[in-house]
């Protein structure tokens, strides 16, 4: 898991509050997973005292992007974290954990001069390097600049996946139509037979019901099953492109499924018709 060190004075600024700590406490904010302990012991620091769980904190872009769990500590200050990077290097030498530092801020500038700040940052960072007054290794983000690329990526896997839909829906709703109006055809005889022997109308429509209440509803109700299964691991990989809502995923497969479903139930009712004429010799 990733773990981010958050000053105390950044979070009380971040969320208004007016948290303390002393020394050896922390305060303690897990991202989609859960800490059922009262202390925390990260190698080469002491352990700590988590003084209370935070239930919400700020988003991050990097935890966000990731699909393992993240843990917030908020510490009294940074003094101890250079300490313990110091230790595990000690014992796992090139393959410990790596620290990075990480700086955000907002501007009341317009996308264009939040674009060209974001370049100017930039270029300052690669004079740097050349100098030797920095590390190479450090990554920036802007807002503005990733706007159109996030749109450009996300907008066509949308628009691909309404179309693959309409496809699949369409593809659906030919093969029940015309399969159904086959099968009339090839029943149109049996159904003959059986009104010359006294069977009513109101039966041959009740009979039709019931064998198309089988034949279209039977596998939307196993498409709901299939669906209910295969959500744990479509969650795990929509995580992959920061879809962290649950709640919203949930809600979006169940409309999703009750359109499928309305489309369903119009087709049936169509079909349901056109069988019906054709068995009941209303058509030829």
């Amino acid at each position: 898991r990733d773990v981010y060190f958050v000053p105390l004075e950044d979070y009380n600024r971040l969320t208004g509050r007016n948290e303390t700590l002393a020394d050896n406490e922390v305060l303690l904010y897990a991202a989609r997973q859960s800490y059922n302990y009262d202390t925390i012991t990260i190698e080469g620091m002491e352990t700590r005292t988590v003084k209370k769980q935070v239930e919400k904190f700020v988003d991050n872009g990097n935890e966000a992007a990731n699909i393992t769990s993240s843990l917030y500590l908020i510490v009294p200050d940074m003094t101890d974290i250079e300490e313990a990077d110091a230790a595990q290097r000690k014992v796992y030498e090139k393959w410990s954990s790596s620290p990075h530092h990480m700086y955000g801020f907002d501007t009341l500038a317009d996308e264009e001069e939040q674009q060209a700040l974001a370049r100017e940052i930039e270029a300052k960072f690669a004079l740097l390097a050349e100098e030797g007054k920095t590390a190479a290794n450090y990554r920036l983000d802007s807002r503005a600049r990733e706007r159109d690329g996030f749109y450009a990526l996300y907008g066509s896997m949308f628009v691909l996946g309404i179309l693959l839909g309409i496809i699949f829906i369409a593809a659906t709703v030919l093969i029940m139509y015309y399969k159904q109006v086959t099968e009339g055809f090839e029943d149109q005889a049996r159904f003959g037979i059986m009104q010359k022997v006294g069977m009513t109308k109101r039966d041959i429509r009740k009979s039709i019901h019931s064998q198309m209440l089988t034949v279209f509803f039977a596998p939307l109700l196993l498409a709901g099953v299939h669906t209910s299964f295969a959500f744990p691991i479509v969650h795990k990989l929509l995580l992959l492109f920061g879809a962290m809502n649950l709640r919203l995923m949930i809600s979006v497969t169940v409309v999703c499924f009750l359109v499928f479903a309305l489309f369903y139930t119009l087709v049936y009712i169509a079909t349901s018709r056109v069988y019906y004429g054709i068995v009941s010799g209303a058509r030829e």
